[in-house]
């Protein structure tokens, strides 16, 4: 978390000489061979469920990031994106909530050509990705011998974002934006034990996944003339 609220106070501190700040909200559709392995397998171990666990696959993202200044087309900047996935279900005696955090620190790539494609824009991001995964059970915190089970996971992302501005006025523009988030490396953490509440009775060839999360949102545009 020191590295989280370091890196927004070094991204505010620089917006005074940025050209651009960007904030964005949306909805995010998660794809995790790994998560959804494990919540079927849940359920599957589980036939006296009047409910099935959910998987963990809609969720909420908001994103902070700004632009170096630059007259060009090809700008670069840095961005932190978080994202947040839930999977609840209620059944007599026992309520299940699941929460999977996703934290992404990266750079960023931004081009525009307005003679050409008008006000569209697309970016890259290669982002460092950090996910907490933990469940609660009738609104308490899944524990193992008194300790709280969580699982830390680590791993890299690319982002690519296609936008379309809006100009409000000189100092601010709104764009809908949509984008594909494709992580090669995640690592797997204690994701077996938070969602299934075992320790190996799934075979994992390696000790690390991938994912795809799908975004769409809205952003606004500051900008600092």
């Amino acid at each position: 978390m020191k590295i989280f609220f370091a890196f927004i106070v070094f991204l505010l501190a620089g917006t005074s000489y940025s050209q651009e700040l960007r904030i964005g909200i949306g909805y995010s559709n998660l794809y995790s061979q790994q998560f959804d392995r494990l919540i079927q397998t849940y359920n599957f171990s589980r036939p006296f469920l009047d409910e099935k666990q959910p998987l963990l696959d809609n969720g909420i993202h908001s994103s902070l990031s700004y632009l170096f200044q630059s007259e060009k087309n090809l700008k670069s900047g840095i961005a932190v994106d978080y994202s947040l996935f839930k999977s609840t279900a209620d059944n007599p005696n026992l309520n299940s909530k699941i929460a999977f955090n996703m934290l992404e620190l990266g750079y960023l790539l931004y081009f525009e050509n307005t003679d050409k494609f008008g006000n569209f824009y697309s970016e890259l991001e290669v982002s460092a990705v950090f996910g907490l995964l933990n469940k609660k059970q009738n609104n308490e915190t899944y524990m193992i011998d008194d300790k709280a089970v969580r699982s830390f996971q680590v791993g890299g992302s690319l982002h690519l974002n296609i936008g379309y501005l809006f100009e409000l006025s000189n100092k601010l523009k709104i764009s809908p934006f949509i984008g594909l988030n494709y992580a090669p490396y995640f690592s797997e953490g204690r994701s077996e034990i938070v969602i299934n509440q075992t320790s190996d009775l799934i075979d994992e060839e390696e000790q690390y996944s991938s994912f795809l999360k799908f975004d769409v949102g809205l952003r606004l545009h500051l900008f600092n003339n």
